[in-house]
């Protein structure tokens, strides 16, 4: 945004080596958008400088998407194929990254 910068506002943007951490940590999650970015954001405490809650977020939308999976009959967070491959992790399941079922 050209109003932060004039101001002098530096975005706290996602490092490239925090990428594999939130591959694992998002694909197949079913948690929101803003709970995942709040997990997400307390664990990588000890990874390097905290990006800001819209990069992160920006940055999960850009490598991942919300979408419906028939395999397991639920919606979910799915990191794109070639995000996975860049990365070295197209090994993760989707079913090994759900967390436990809970009861409302």
């Amino acid at each position: 945004n050209e109003n932060e910068e004039s101001r002098g506002a530096k975005r706290k943007l996602v490092h490239e080596s925090m990428i594999p951490f939130i591959i694992q940590k998002v694909h197949g999650s079913r948690r929101k958008l803003t709970k995942l970015v709040n997990e997400l954001l307390e664990e990588l405490h000890e990874h390097g400088p905290l990006p800001s809650k819209r990069c992160l977020a920006d940055k999960i939308r850009e490598i991942a998407s919300w979408t419906h999976i028939t395999e397991i009959g639920h919606r979910c967070w799915y990191v794109k194929e070639e995000v996975r491959q860049t990365h070295g992790l197209t090994d993760l399941n989707i079913q090994s990254s759900l967390p436990p079922p809970t009861t409302p």
